[in-house]
């Protein structure tokens, strides 16, 4: 009877296994999995009152040439439903002229060619409407390792857990129903049941857990909170951020 419990809880745990696909950096970063497992763990049970798919996490550089078929297929037909990244893109990248007032797809299609509507150094991203989210290997653990003295690629900062545990937040909110474009101002508001900000507190259990530096409060909170991303946002929309948290805490 103990043998099949065993079975039971660990067929539950490997259900909410994160999936790690893609140039993982696993034998650079130690217990990477298990610390993925654990991080969403703790955010799903932290914000989300019933039980989702876990996420799918995929470690590919936001560069065509770098991706493979089946991954720029799903991202093909994503980013066909995403009209308001292509006014973004096109106003970012203002030498590829205005997005027009009607995006068709056959529009899309040849904006396509050209490459994806995100810079190469792109982070992360939350594929809105799935379970997926993209890192960049690079930005995320490659630019902070250096060789140990046995020659070893290691991580100096989890920057990496950081950025993961930013996207696993942006689809944690997307399954309460909170728009996309509230999250960022979400991230860094204090409400006043808190005692810091959303990711100020990720980065925080991240340190305390030993899976990431205080350097993470720098270049990850800090970065975040310096951009002052509630200023995009109308009042109204303020307010739907102020009642989110009111319902978080």
């Amino acid at each position: 009877m103990g043998k099949l419990l065993w079975v039971g809880l660990l067929l539950t745990w490997n259900a909410q296994a994160v999936t790690l696909l893609g140039n993982v950096p696993s034998r650079e970063v130690e217990n990477i999995q298990e610390k993925m497992d654990k991080i969403w763990a703790f955010e799903s049970a932290r914000f989300l009152a019933k039980t989702v798919t876990p996420p799918e996490i995929y470690f590919y550089e936001f560069n065509r040439a770098e991706e493979p078929p089946e991954f720029v297929a799903f991202q093909n037909e994503w980013l066909h439903d995403q009209p308001g990244i292509w006014r973004s893109w096109m106003t970012f990248r203002k030498d590829l002229g205005p997005a027009p007032q009607f995006i068709s797809a056959g529009w899309i299609d040849e904006q396509l060619e050209r490459g994806l509507p995100f810079p190469k150094s792109f982070v992360g991203l939350h594929y809105v409407g799935t379970n997926r989210l993209q890192l960049s290997p690079f930005a995320t653990f490659g630019r902070y390792m250096i060789n140990d003295p046995y020659g070893r690629r290691r991580d100096l900062t989890g920057y990496g857990f950081y950025a993961a545990a930013h996207e696993m937040l942006h689809y944690a909110f997307a399954e309460r129903g909170v728009p996309e474009e509230l999250h960022h101002c979400l991230f860094v508001t204090k409400s006043d049941a808190s005692s810091a900000p959303i990711m100020a507190q990720i980065a925080e259990h991240l340190i305390s857990e030993g899976y990431s530096s205080s350097l993470v409060k720098f270049i990850g909170y800090a970065s975040e909170e310096v951009v002052k991303p509630c200023a995009a946002l109308t009042e109204e929309q303020r307010e739907d951020v102020r009642q989110v948290l009111n319902t978080v805490y």
